[in-house]
């Protein structure tokens, strides 16, 4: 409020919250008095939960104008007569939270709401221990069974007065059962665990509603031939060989198998009949499939590559690589867009393969090839382990060979580098050979091709 003395005669104006005394004519005096004054909101809180709860638990607080520097405290009686504060924090305008203390003891508990002196409410709380093993219950007692023990809420040990033992209230059975008594297969809900986060959509327990909906997997995170969140999978677990009939296909009895090349003008193949990816340097893996034996499908046939920039995910198609090059890092290109980045993706393992690196390198030098490698906009590279190299060969990596990439050239020219040592001698590194899936090992000082992985 703001006063000022003027000659003649004397007028108030409020604005806002502001009252000025004007004078309507003359001159202000030499002296004047002014007085301000802010108004504050008072804080209230309503609600309190829940009800019951242990030590360290958190108890939340409802309310309004609740003032984050409002240094709020929860004041309670302990078991021994003293009295305990416990700082309240604000969350927001209208909810705050606070620890329930240690030495309550059991039973109904009187918080006292309070600001410096001032009580703003009272609630009343029934405190839990660790160590009690019973149902703190604080209804009537005829509610509970007479063979049922429970706490009531002045943290007293009680039996219950209802005669059960006629018959009339049946163990629980079934879930949602109504009318029956709780059992050890058929427990009571726990209150603290029952909010709509934790309960499937569609699904209400004890009147609460769920919320809880699932994400749905990406395809290759699931096991081919597996349905999970209405997502059928298709991981491959178990690649196997495929076939070239102008190569080896034999269709004789089992007993005659010839160890020579044999090329019968047949479709039907068989497991003898499969070969490697090299595919006696023919393009492309081999065209055929093993045919006619139970659980050998399209399941266990790995490689393809999806090659166009996509656009509905990693799950459009079965192939097994897909061309993951980008442009900076973020922005989605492919390998005959933008070359220098070239980059392809094994969805079964989930690990990117660079452009070969280096045509002849030794292995420390490889090592620190790959670790110092900036490349597709990514800076985690490395080189490969034995067994990832030899993994790529079972997934059909050369399916993915290009131009831009790795050729097949180089796939057939010569062993890879892998990280890993041999263990009979560490002055060697294992060796794969990506054309027929052979691994070998030779001293680390001897050069090979180097491609790294992230």
């Amino acid at each position: 409020m703001t006063i000022s003395q003027f000659k003649g005669r004397t007028h108030i104006a409020v604005i806002g919250l502001a009252v000025v005394y004007l004078g309507s004519c003359g001159l202000p005096t030499k002296s004047s008095i002014v007085v301000e004054k802010s108004i504050q909101l008072s804080a209230s809180m309503t609600t309190i939960s829940p009800p019951v709860a242990k030590a360290s638990e958190s108890i939340t607080v409802t309310g309004t104008n609740l003032s984050s520097n409002g240094a709020y405290m929860a004041r309670f009686t302990l078991a021994d007569g003293s009295i305990k504060d416990v700082p309240v924090s604000v969350i927001d305008s209208t909810k705050a939270s606070f620890l329930m203390p240690e030495g309550l003891g059991l039973g109904e508990k009187s918080v006292e709401m309070v600001k410096g002196t001032r009580t703003i409410t009272t609630f009343s709380v029934v405190a839990d221990e660790a160590s009690n093993t019973l149902s703190i219950f604080t209804g009537d007692a005829s509610k509970i069974c007479s063979t049922d023990s429970y706490i009531d809420k002045t943290g007293e040990k009680k039996t219950g007065t209802k005669d059960c033992a006629t018959g009339t209230v049946a163990d629980c059975a079934t879930d949602g059962a109504l009318g029956c008594k709780t059992n050890a297969s058929f427990p009571a809900a726990s209150a603290a665990l029952a909010v709509a986060g934790n309960i499937k959509s569609g699904v209400t327990i004890a009147g609460i509603a769920g919320t809880l909906t699932a994400t749905a997997p990406n395809a290759w995170d699931v096991r081919v031939g597996t349905v999970v969140n209405g997502v059928t999978g298709k991981l491959k677990v178990n690649c196997r060989n495929r076939v070239r009939a102008a190569v080896y296909n034999y269709d004789g009895a089992v007993g005659s198998i010839p160890s020579t090349g044999v090329a019968t003008v047949s479709t039907n193949y068989d497991y003898w009949d499969t070969i490697d990816d090299y595919n006696n340097a023919v393009s492309g893996l081999p065209t055929d499939v093993v045919t006619g034996y139970a659980g050998w499908t399209t399941n266990n046939d790995c490689g393809g590559v999806d090659t166009a920039i996509a656009t509905a995910g990693e799950a459009a198609t079965d192939n097994v690589w897909k061309d993951v090059t980008t442009t900076n890092g973020t922005t989605a290109s492919n390998c005959a867009a933008t070359a220098a980045n070239c980059t392809m993706k094994d969805k079964i393992t989930g690990l990117e393969w660079s452009k070969i690196q280096s045509t002849s390198q030794t292995w420390s030098v490889a090592i620190d090839t790959c670790d110092a490698l900036s490349f597709n906009g990514q800076t985690d590279w490395r080189i490969p382990t034995q067994k990832e190299l030899m993994e790529s060969y079972a997934h059909g990596v050369r399916s993915a060979a290009s131009a831009n990439w790795i050729t097949e050239a180089q796939i057939a020219a010569n062993y890879f580098l892998s990280g890993s040592s041999f263990s009979s001698n560490a002055d060697n590194a294992w060796l794969v050979f990506l054309a027929y899936g052979s691994t070998n090992f030779n001293l680390k000082t001897n050069p090979y091709q180097v491609v790294c992985v992230r």
